[in-house]
């Protein structure tokens, strides 16, 4: 018996990016929205921390995502980059950035994702526990942007924020694995994608 094909997209750069920031801004927006998170930020916190904190989520969302998303190897680093770049334009003019802001996101996006790529030492980790546990210390960092309460609120608000974070890495490998670069497209800057259904 032959294996009935699975149907296929052809999907523009653009379109293939509409997709993967989808995903993003999804996660970002379910902890930034999450029970947990606003009860962090309380009554008495100032917007500038609120929306510290919301930038430092979307960091940690865009970051956990594009490490997964190419983790495989199968995309060309080439295609990762402008995957990349189009990705942190989106968050920066979604999030209203200008000028130094901008400036200190993408600054900050490439210091950690330096950090997450390199590691440290923390014993006999595998390298996906060891990400797991740098994911979760970003997050941490991230919520608690202007936050002196107890502890308890913020150890709920991580865990349950890196359980969101973990279900949104599942589906940008889904997404990875079952996307490939249109071969007529390959040599372009911003090539085209097959996505199975």
């Amino acid at each position: 018996m032959v294996p009935k094909p699975r149907p296929e997209v052809n999907l523009s750069f653009d379109e293939y990016v509409d997709v993967l920031y989808g995903i993003v801004e999804q996660c970002a927006e379910n902890v930034c929205q999450s029970d947990e998170a606003c009860a962090l930020s309380g009554n008495d916190v100032a917007t500038a921390s609120a929306h510290k904190r919301e930038i430092g989520v979307w960091q940690v969302v865009l970051l956990s995502a594009m490490k997964l998303w190419n983790s495989s190897g199968r995309f060309k680093d080439k295609t990762k980059v402008a995957i990349e770049n189009e990705m942190i334009s989106r968050v920066v003019s979604g999030q209203g950035l200008s000028g130094d802001e901008a400036e200190a996101f993408r600054s900050s996006y490439f210091d950690a994702a330096t950090r997450l790529a390199k590691g440290d030492e923390q014993g006999k980790m595998s390298d996906e526990q060891r990400y797991a546990v740098q994911v979760i210390a970003l997050m941490r960092a991230a919520l608690s942007a202007g936050y002196d309460g107890a502890e308890d609120a913020l150890n709920a608000a991580t865990e349950k924020s890196s359980m969101r974070v973990l279900d949104m890495e599942r589906m940008v490998v889904h997404l990875a694995q079952s996307s490939v670069v249109d071969g007529n497209t390959a040599l372009m800057k911003r090539p085209r994608f097959f996505v199975a259904q």
